[in-house]
Order: C-alpha cells, then structure tokens, then sequence
C-alpha cells in the first residue's frame, strides 16, 4: 500500500485534513470517515484528499469506496504512481484482480523499482493463479528491500503453489529470522515441512504457534493431520474435536475430520462431514441446476448421478449405483469418459454419458429430479458396515476381449498370471505410495508363475534394466494404454490370476471386478483403506498389506512373498 498521504495547499480543507489524518491515526474510524468526506466536497481537485479518504475506506473494509475515491482522484493527478498503487490495492481487496493488475501496470510506469509496489503486484498476479509471474514481481521487491516480512512470506506462498518447497523453506527460513514468532510464518513452514514429509519438524512448527498462544482452529487443524501422519491417531482425533469446536462449519477442518472418521469407519460421521468438500475452491461441484438430493424418499423419479474425483474413487463410489436401481430410480450416471462403456456393461437400465463441460445432460431438463454427487451416496447408502454388501464384484469386463488376452499373455509353461504396478504419479501422494520395480525381485525370482506389467505409462526402461540385471522378463502389453483406454486394462485385469499393486486405481478396478489383488500401502492411512485392517469393506477380493516402519517397503514384499507361496499352494490344489 502506498505511503501517507500528502497534504492539500488550501487552508481550510488543510484544516480539514490534519484533522481527519489526526481521527484515523488515533482509530477513531466514524470521525475520521465524516471529515474525510468533509475534505473531499471542499478540495474536490485535490489528489491528496480522495487518497486519504481512500485509505481511511479501506482501513474499514470499503474497498468498493476506496476504489471511486481513487478514481476521482486519478482525475485530478493521473500521473501519480502512488494513487496507481492504491487503486491496484483496492481493486484487489474488491475481488477485480484483473483491474488490479493494469493499475499496478500504470504505477510501476512511474516508479518501477519501488518495492512496495512490486509486492502488492505480486499480491494480484497470485490471486489471478499467475504463480510464475507473481514470484518474479516478489523477488523483484526483495532486491530492493531484502528483509520485508510480508514479501518474503507471500514469496513463500507463491513457490508453495508452485511445489518448489525447497524454495519455499529457504524463504520461510529467512522470514522466521526476521519475525521468529509470527504464526503465519510459523504455520507456512509447518505446511511446507509437511509436504516434504517431514513430519517431527512440522509438527514442532504447529506445536510452537499453540505454545505461543495462538490457538486457533486452524493451527490445531494443521497439528491434528501432522499427528494423523506419523501415525498417532488417538492424538489426531483429539485435535480434529478441539478444531471443530471453534470452528464447526470450516471446510478444510470437515474435510480433514472426515477422513480420520473414515479410517476408523465411523461412517455416518464420515460422509456427513465430507460434504464439506464441495465448500472448498479446490473441488468446484458440477454445474448441474436440479435440486441437490439430501435422502429425500425415491419412487419413479430420475437421478442424475455424477462422478467425481478420479478414476479410482469413481469406480469405488459407483459400487452403490446398484442401491439406488433397487430404490427404483431411473438413473443417469454423468462419468469420466474412459469408464462409460464399461459402467454400461455393469449397470444394465441406466444411461450413461460422458463428463463433457459444458455437461452433455440438459441442466433444464424437467425429467431430471435430483442430482447428487456419488461421493454423497454414502451417507444414504453405506452409513454402517452391514451397509457394504460383502463387498461383493459389481463390474464386468469384455470377456472376449479378457479370454483372448489370457491366451496371449500366458503363453509359456506358467499356469499362474500375476499382474504387479510399482509406481503412482500422484502429485500429493504418490512419491510415498511408490517404490522402485526392482523392490519386487524377491516375488520376480518366484518359479513357475508370470508376471505381468499393468503399471500406468511407459516403464520401457525400468523392465530393460530388470531383464540386463536379472534376465528377468516381465510381461508387457503396449496396445492397451490404461490411460486411454480403460475398458481394455480391466479386461487385462480381469485376465489375472491375482493383482499385486500400490494403491491406484488398478486395485479399484481389480476389487470391483472381484479378482484377487493385494495391495501395498505405506505407513500413511489413506481413507479409502481405512485402519488396522486387511480386508476392505468396499472390495471383498483386496487383502491390505501395511508398513509397519515408514518407507520399509522391503518388509512389506517378503510378507506379500510369503502369502503368495500359499496362493501358489491352493491354486495347485485347485488345478
């Protein structure tokens, strides 16, 4: 924000205005807003006065006034940088980033090192998700003034949004040098420290803003999922209440309860509290207008159901499409567009479209009378564990495709065909839920049996360095991309005797189709997965294989290695 403001020449509004600056300084907002007003009817060609009344607006949250105030006084001295820079600064208070953008264009025309500017420049490119440009204005200003405390932690946020965490500790380290105890600092870091899975160090960083004082919801928001992470669950819950109770109908807090309601399958609580999701600017909801179903009685009337999440969660929540068919309703189900033939194999009746934008569905359509997202189902639907139906398949691949597939791949003396994925690339979760290819060699050296590599992307190079090391060959398909073409891969799941995988949406289409699959998971609890357990409730034929010792994956394939020398055992049997 630009500096104080200067003073008019005429005595009388000079008058006015010692005494209108006096009533702000002393935080007597009503006085200083009347003479203000005061000032600007006697000085109306005063540059100076419009500024002053501009800034005592905005001290009192009339950004919206602020910005006619200084547009009345851009007329009056349109070259002054100053005005430019508060105008860009009420505009972006006001919501208009765009706007603000252009003024502080104008501001820095006149003044182009100025350090103040640059950060409030900065300020708006990152409202605009202008991340790139928005770092650069920053460390412009901090050139210029190197240890400013609110450039160098909005230059922290910036790089955080950019992922550049490394980046971003380093400036937080620099701010905290600055202000040791601001929590914001404080907490920024501890998000960053948390991303970095860094977990102790976070955790001190949430600790220290509670030990400060600073209590509120948020930091006991950020201490809970840094508790939930190193695995201390009762302390996580325990956070999460006191969150809640200061701040009841906060999204993220709801969102985070949500999760530690699932992993201990408190399910009602669960689904209620992840509603919250759709209150976050990170999960915009689909522009569908029909009235949100809430549990409402069905009979006869058509719901439009609509996907959300990826691929993995679509499929899972799609396990309760058969409830609302027996609830007869006419079901239209909106889904990613990889998955619609083969959600039309598996739900006979429905109608099932593609997720277009603008959506397919005609939003005015009088025939539609509720839609809801699929996540939502579960309240209605799965609010208890005898709600889950024994987990029982609910999807059903192209047999053809899976008959001629199984032939193909199995065409040595191996009798057992063995799918296996490795790696995730999961931009929050997945350098934690993956490992190297050659961590399986204990389960590849195992005679008799065929793996089979259903990993998504090209893993060309992994498998050659595999083969020169070990003269290991894993089987490989490179007609069916799974990314593009999803039917295929489950008909290549569905070709497998048993899936050994990281959690990834392999393991949702394996569970949904019933085939055996065993999944790796780190020591992180994921809410789809839930706590202390090895089955699932959602797919009968998943059998959990957990961490106990963070990033010990070892110790996690010679467990799955000595279950599958049982499989092999009854599948002998069998033969």
């Amino acid at each position: 924000m630009a500096g104080g403001p200067g003073k008019p020449k005429s005595a009388n509004p000079q008058v006015l205005f010692d005494k209108a600056l006096a009533a702000y300084q002393a935080g007597d907002e009503a006085k200083a807003q009347r003479l203000a007003k005061k000032l600007t009817k006697a000085a109306p060609h005063v540059a100076d006065a419009w500024q002053l009344k501009a800034i005592i607006s905005l001290n009192a949250g009339k950004a919206d006034a602020a910005v006619k105030d200084l547009r009345r006084g851009l007329r009056a001295d349109p070259a002054s940088s100053a005005l430019h820079d508060l105008l860009g600064s009420a505009l972006t208070e006001s919501g208009e980033h765009a706007a603000a953008v252009k003024s502080f264009e104008r501001a820095l025309e006149r003044a182009p090192k100025d350090p103040g500017i640059l950060n409030n420049f900065g300020n708006a490119l990152r409202h605009l998700g202008q991340f790139d440009e928005a770092r650069e204005r920053y460390r412009e200003s901090l050139a210029q003034r190197p240890d400013h405390p609110d450039t160098v932690f909005n230059l922290a946020n910036v790089l955080i949004h950019l992922e550049d965490f490394e980046a971003a500790e380093t400036a937080l380290r620099a701010a905290q040098k600055i202000a040791p105890n601001d929590p914001e600092i404080l907490r920024n870091l501890g998000v960053v420290l948390m991303k970095a899975r860094r977990q102790d160090e976070a955790e001190h960083c949430f600790q220290r803003i509670v030990d400060l004082g600073f209590t509120d919801h948020s930091v006991y928001n950020n201490l809970a999922m840094s508790h939930l992470t190193l695995g201390r669950f009762e302390q996580a819950r325990a956070l999460i209440t006191k969150a809640l109770e200061m701040a009841p109908d906060d999204s993220q807090v709801l969102v985070n309860a949500s999760i530690i309601y699932f992993l201990e399958g408190s399910w009602l609580e669960a689904w209620t509290a992840y509603e919250a999701r759709w209150r976050r600017d990170l999960s915009p909801p689909r522009p569908h207008r029909h009235p949100l179903w809430q549990g409402q009685p069905l009979g006869g009337e058509t719901i439009l159901v609509w996907g959300e999440q990826g691929l993995g969660d679509e499929i899972m929540f799609a396990s309760m499409i058969p409830d609302l068919i027996a609830a007869d309703v006419r079901v239209i189900l909106e889904c990613d567009s990889r998955l619609v033939s083969l959600f039309k194999r598996a739900f006979a009746g429905i109608t099932c479209v593609a997720r277009e934008d603008p959506p397919l569905i005609d939003t005015t359509s009088e025939n539609v009378t509720y839609q809801v997202p699929s996540g939502n189902l579960g309240r209605w639907f799965r609010a208890g564990d005898a709600d889950f139906a024994d987990g029982r398949p609910f999807l059903v691949a192209d047999e053809v495709r899976t008959h001629a597939m199984r032939r193909k791949y199995l065409s040595g003396d191996e009798h057992l065909l063995i799918g296996i994925t490795w790696c995730s690339h999961n931009r929050d979760t997945g350098d934690v839920k993956s490992m190297d290819l050659e961590v399986l060699l204990p389960l590849l050296e195992m005679p008799g049996l065929k793996f089979f590599d259903l990993q998504y992307g090209d893993t060309k190079a992994e498998r050659g360095s595999l083969e020169a090391r070990t003269g290991i060959t894993l089987g490989r398909d490179e007609g069916i991309d799974p990314m593009v073409d999803f039917d295929g891969h489950t008909a290549q799941v569905a070709a497998m005797d048993l899936v050994i995988s990281i959690s990834n949406t392999t393991v949702h289409a394996a569970g949904a189709l019933g085939v055996p699959v065993w999944v790796m998971l780190p020591t992180s609890n994921d809410r789809r997965w839930m706590m202390d357990r090895e089955d699932s409730p959602w797919y009968g034929s998943v059998k959990l294989f957990r961490q106990t010792k963070d990033g010990d994956w070892p110790g996690v394939v010679q467990r799955v290695k000595k279950d599958l020398l049982g499989f092999i055992e009854s599948a002998n049997a069998d033969a």
